[in-house]
């Protein structure tokens, strides 16, 4: 009995002790998902806009200055980078949502079954290009990161690589979020 219990803590007590560290950097790593969002968007939004100021003033385009945010700190568990992570991913979410309803696009969300579906395929699609960088990996580079799952070319073309331009990183982690994006309703909906 006693080497069942010394099994089981050796076992699942480091598992214990992520989730006690992480529910710890809860509120803390909410803020940081909520930043890197923010973050990544405004990136985005500084470097279209430079791109079409430059282009529409018969310049070459230049590399700009960021505006950065406040940094919060990396998570030290498992537990607190999923939960940054999923706050980083329903923020983008829920503000997908609302710029699709702010340019006429929202009563997609209450149509018919195949309007639904380009809703969420769209929120998805906007979610992973707009609030999630260039290099940030995404879902792919998950799935190749774990041969267990199955590495193939869909995955490979699909993940984020450091040689990427920024606009070939951001199509990427569009199509992987219209991939995975199916998938949210029922997540956001468990919540």
């Amino acid at each position: 009995q006693a080497e069942l219990e010394r099994a089981g803590i050796e076992k699942f007590g480091p598992i214990i002790g992520d989730i006690s560290r992480g529910a710890s950097e809860t509120p803390m790593q909410i803020v940081g998902g909520v930043r890197d969002a923010l973050q990544a968007s405004f990136e985005l939004i500084q470097q279209t806009g430079g791109i079409i100021g430059d282009t529409a003033a018969g310049r070459e385009p230049q590399r700009r200055e960021m505006v950065q945010l406040p940094n919060v700190h990396d998570p030290r568990s498992v537990t607190g980078s999923l939960v940054r992570g999923v706050s980083q991913f329903l923020t983008g979410w829920f503000i997908a949502g609302k710029a699709m309803g702010a340019v006429g696009a929202g009563g997609l969300a209450s149509g018919g079954a195949v309007a639904r579906g380009v809703n969420v395929l769209a929120k998805g699609a906007i979610t992973d290009a707009g609030f999630f960088t260039a290099q940030q990996g995404n879902l792919a580079n998950l799935i190749e990161d774990w041969p267990v799952v199955g590495q193939n070319a869909v995955t490979e073309f699909l993940s984020t690589d450091p040689d990427d331009s920024e606009a070939e990183g951001r199509l990427k982690n569009a199509l992987t979020g219209i991939v995975t994006a199916p998938m949210v309703p029922a997540f956001v909906g468990s919540l």
